[in-house]
């Protein structure tokens, strides 16, 4: 679990090296550069202290602008070959975060998407609530989808 630590500490510090390169104009974009960079550090923080160290939020994976989550309290086994688990997705750019009811089955190989909540993530207001299903779709072992099995299942990440 340290090393996702580790590993979710260096995304965003990452991004905040980005933006502060990308950051053409520094004095008059400076208000703006230190607020990204209070904000990052802020999550940087409590990811480290909150989530790290917590027993039910696991970080899973991160790509470009967008960290993955899984609440283990969200977790319910339907039965041998199927569970529910809620995802996170922080979104640094929007600065929002989703959260995805999911139902997958392990021997299937297959999960869907049962409803999805948009939040403000510095407010945790909700913006949009979808609770249309999508289809089933299926998953390869080295996928995000087969980490959160492992996480799940097997107890491993």
């Amino acid at each position: 679990m340290k090393n996702k630590c580790i590993k979710f500490t260096k995304f965003l510090a990452w991004k905040l090296i980005k933006d502060y390169t990308n950051s053409r104009q520094i004095f008059k974009g400076g208000v703006s550069l230190i607020k990204k960079f209070l904000t990052v550090l802020a999550a940087i923080i409590i990811f480290n202290f909150n989530t790290c160290a917590a027993e039910d939020l696991k970080f899973i994976d991160s790509n470009d602008d967008d960290g993955y989550f899984i609440d283990m309290d969200s977790v319910k086994i339907e039965n041998k070959s199927t569970f529910r688990v809620n995802m996170a997705i922080i979104r640094l750019n929007s600065n929002q975060m989703e959260v995805v009811d999911l139902r997958i089955n392990h021997n299937a190989k297959n999960y869907e998407i049962l409803s999805t909540k948009t939040f403000s993530y510095d407010e945790r207001t909700e913006i949009k609530s979808d609770s249309k299903r999508r289809g089933v779709k299926s998953y390869s072992d080295k996928s995000l989808m087969g980490d959160i099995v492992n996480i799940v299942i097997y107890g491993s990440d």
